[in-house]
């Protein structure tokens, strides 16, 4: 991908952040009616620094579960692609230690996504996604507090005409 001719500035993080949506599909041919489960669990150990607490140790739990389809066989744009679609549920545990304080976070996300893949040329034509993303944060220090959060995020990419 030359990304030095692009309208909007793109760094690593923001090629991070866009491959992270990207759904994993298996090392084996699909053809329409297939369809597969996804599921992973995580134990992490993060280090995070906190403006008002300083360094922080934690440890954060992650359970992932996605279920996908191939759908469809259509024509995108002059594209003949295969349509996968799927859907997940993510759910996310995470405890933070501080120097006298420490937080929790619980989170839990819905997405679904839907992907037109040319498979003769081997590109991406089109991606939809959207998460549904509800979390809590609670903190204990000198001042308690909780922190409820919900969040709706629909992301599309496209492939532009060349």
């Amino acid at each position: 991908i030359d990304i030095s001719a692009s309208p909007v500035p793109v760094s690593e993080r923001t090629l991070t952040r866009q491959a992270a949506i990207l759904p994993v599909l298996p090392l084996r041919g699909l053809k329409v009616g297939d369809t597969w489960t996804d599921a992973v669990k995580d134990t992490t150990r993060p280090k995070q620094r906190d403006p008002r607490f300083g360094e922080g140790n934690g440890a954060r739990y992650t359970d992932i579960r996605t279920s996908y389809s191939v759908d469809s066989l259509v024509t995108l744009r002059a594209h003949r692609c295969l349509k996968i679609t799927w859907k997940s549920t993510v759910s996310i545990e995470t405890k933070m230690i501080f120097a006298g304080s420490e937080s929790f976070t619980e989170e839990s996300s819905s997405n679904s996504g839907a992907m037109y893949f040319d498979p003769a040329r081997g590109v991406l034509v089109e991606l939809s996604l959207r998460t549904e993303k509800q979390s809590t944060t609670a903190v204990f220090s000198r001042e308690s507090e909780v922190i409820p959060t919900t969040s709706t995020v629909e992301t599309r990419l496209l492939l532009l005409p060349s």
